[in-house]
């Protein structure tokens, strides 16, 4: 049983990999073709000090460990590292083929091609017992026009657990889910699989698919969410179910379903989609769904106990003569659930105020409980739900404190090594397991901050509608605070009274910056040596699009007075729905625009946005546009070496745009 290192910043692929100051560069050596035959029981420990891109083929593993002794992939210590499949295309990102007693945990997949995670049986060995576990996978599928699934189990793979995994953005025109499993006749069909806090959102077609699963093999869902799925916020779209139990194409069903959460979903909270073989639901919410919360839809009785349907756009259940339906809100006619809250930000979102009618109404069905009887939905009058687009390594813990009146996050967690202040992340032992509460950020609180960060592409929430770890490629990401309009605008020129200063919206303290006047184009550039723009550093600013408002511009190597005269580079997000693209990099020249590249998104209203910028000393510049949540919604780029010095600044076109907290980070 060997340990071996991965340091992609650091390492080098003809090293022996066997420890931290002779480890790989890359997963290629220990991988199905490479210099390393892994055995039972060996551990892969992966770096984040740098983002790994494999540059020509998926990273595959035809290999087996053990039930005692599993072969483990997995983040080492602490730290983050991301697999980013965007230097090839068309292909999967983790190629697993016929693998059994494996672990991947705690690490990032981003930019496949088509499936982020592909778990097959082959012709000669099933794919058996494999643990995925605290992985953060995302835009999956963007070369493919069906096979673009976050994880997808495939054929004769069974038996697999998939623990404190989020899936989010799913293309392939459609057809992509954030968990699949599924089958055919030639290649056979599997089942057995366990999802436990799993989370998928903005996926073009489900959230959770298990249209050809083999019901012989029940898979079992418990403390799932699905949200926002049908969509994947770039323009694609399909049918839009949270979860999709069932197909009409072979005997489908017999899945079962616990403590699931399913709203905001273009169609279906949860669909049993002509299953033959009953489906059970157990305790399970659906809201604010665009068609049905619950549809029984098939030949099966199924077992529905303790459920929640409310404000979905048709009906809150559908097909009610397909289902043993007994103490859910629609048998005792419950119209008012009486919710905390219904603001999927709030962490009593969907919990029932303890006068709700849905409290200790229930019937025993085997999960713990509070009161006289169980209450009905997912979360229980005493618990709650975080339910906020999670950290990569877990959907089920969050960080926060109580500032007087609310429970909020904190900008970062922070400890003194005995010289400065590190930011660090911090982990809680859940379910017989450690999750990330908090993820590692700078700390942006003075100028004493430092950071230890490691260079790594991780999210990081700051709570704050800031999201990354902002990393320059050289281990530092210590954040400086640019502007946060405490001071007001006196060191500001252009058309400053068109701009003022408000306290709300603001992501920092009391102060945000805000346009609200309608006509032209109207810009504020800062007038001081001292704040001026340089090469190879990332900055980031927030932007708040309000309702009817147009756009808004984040200037830098800015210089001039006005809209008329600028010269130098916006980033323009475009909060007009009508207009397309609405994602910008621009070059002014004397108030002439040219376009240097643009991209469609779909814009996000009253929430602060994130925009980050990086101009290179090598010409090239990059900017990229984040959601509320930290998700990454699109990038732009271009070469340009026509302006290499000046300010920074905001600008806008009729009202209302919000902006704040310009910072290098």
């Amino acid at each position: 049983m060997t340990t071996y290192y991965v340091d992609p910043a650091n390492g080098n692929n003809s090293n022996s990999g066997t420890s931290l100051n002779d480890a790989f560069e890359d997963l290629m050596p220990v991988e199905v073709d490479g210099k390393v035959d892994l055995q039972a029981g060996d551990v892969v420990k992966v770096r984040d000090t740098a983002v790994m891109y494999p540059p020509s083929k998926p990273t595959w593993w035809q290999t087996s460990g053990t039930a005692d002794n599993p072969i483990v992939i997995e983040a080492y210590e602490n730290e983050s590292p991301v697999i980013d499949c965007s230097k090839y295309d068309g292909t999967h990102g983790l190629d697993l083929l016929g693998t059994q007693h494996m672990v991947f945990r705690g690490l990032e997949i981003r930019n496949a091609g088509k499936n982020a995670v592909r778990c097959n049986g082959t012709d000669g060995q099933d794919a058996r017992e494999c643990l995925f576990e605290d992985l953060h996978i995302h835009h999956y599928g963007q070369n493919s026009q069906w096979a673009g699934n976050g994880i997808i189990f495939y054929g004769k793979s069974f038996d697999h657990v998939v623990r404190n995994v989020v899936a989010h953005h799913g293309s392939t025109g459609g057809g992509s889910d954030g968990f699949y499993v599924g089958g055919s006749s030639g290649a056979g069909r599997g089942g057995g699989h366990r999802y436990e806090n799993c989370e998928a959102y903005l996926n073009a077609d489900d959230g959770f698919d298990f249209y050809d699963a083999d019901p012989k093999h029940p898979n079992v869902m418990v403390n799932c969410v699905a949200h926002h799925n049908g969509h994947d916020g770039m323009g694609t779209s399909g049918d839009g179910n949270g979860f999709k139990v069932g197909g009409p194409d072979f005997e489908t069903g017999n899945n079962v379903l616990k403590r699931c959460v399913a709203y905001k979903n273009d169609e279906r909270g949860f669909n049993t989609n002509g299953a033959r073989v009953p489906n059970e639901f157990y305790n399970c919410t659906s809201w604010d769904n665009g068609s049905y919360g619950f549809h029984f839809s098939g030949s099966a009785d199924n077992v529905v106990r303790n459920c929640a349907s409310f404000a979905n756009d048709k009906t809150d259940v559908e097909s009610l003569w397909n289902a043993d339906s007994a103490y859910n809100s629609w048998d005792l006619s419950i119209s008012n659930p009486e919710f905390e809250s219904t603001d999927p930000s709030s962490d009593n979102f969907l919990r029932p105020k303890d006068s709700s009618p849905l409290v200790d109404v229930g019937t025993d069905v085997g999960l713990d409980y509070a009161g006289d009887a169980p209450d009905l939905g997912a979360i229980r009058s005493e618990d709650s739900i975080n339910t906020s687009e999670p950290e990569p390594t877990s959907p089920t813990a969050a960080l926060k404190f109580n500032d007087g009146t609310q429970h909020v996050s904190p900008v970062g967690v922070r400890y003194y090594d005995g010289s400065q202040w590190v930011a660090t992340s911090l982990k809680v032992m859940m379910d017989g397991g450690f999750v990330e509460a908090f993820g590692k950020v700078p700390y942006d609180g003075g100028s004493t901050g430092g950071d230890t960060s490691d260079g790594s592409d991780s999210d990081g929430s700051t709570g704050d509608g800031s999201t990354g770890d902002g990393s320059t490629g050289d281990g530092s990401t210590a954040t400086t605070i640019l502007e946060d309009f405490t001071n007001g605008l006196g060191n500001y020129v252009g058309d400053v009274s068109s701009f003022s200063i408000v306290s709300s919206p603001s992501v920092r303290g009391n102060a945000g910056l805000l346009y609200d006047k309608t006509g032209s184009d109207k810009l504020i550039l800062r007038d001081s040596p001292s704040t001026t723009v340089v090469q190879d550093t990332t900055y980031r600013a927030n932007i708040y699009a309000h309702t009817g408002g147009n756009y808004g511009k984040v200037y830098f190597f800015a210089n001039g007075s006005s809209w008329s005269d600028v010269s130098g580079y916006a980033i323009e997000y475009d909060t007009n729905k009508t207009v397309s693209p609405q994602f910008k990099l621009l070059r002014l020249d004397n108030g002439s625009l040219t376009v240097l590249d643009e991209v469609s998104v779909s814009p996000k209203l009253e929430e602060w946005m994130d925009v980050e910028f990086t101009p290179k000393s090598d010409g090239s510049i990059v900017a990229r546009l984040y959601d509320a949540s930290g998700s990454e919604v699109a990038s732009v780029s271009a070469n340009d070496t026509t302006y290499t010095s000046g300010t920074y600044g905001f600008g806008c076109n009729n009202p209302k745009v919000s902006f704040d907290y310009l910072r290098e980070v």
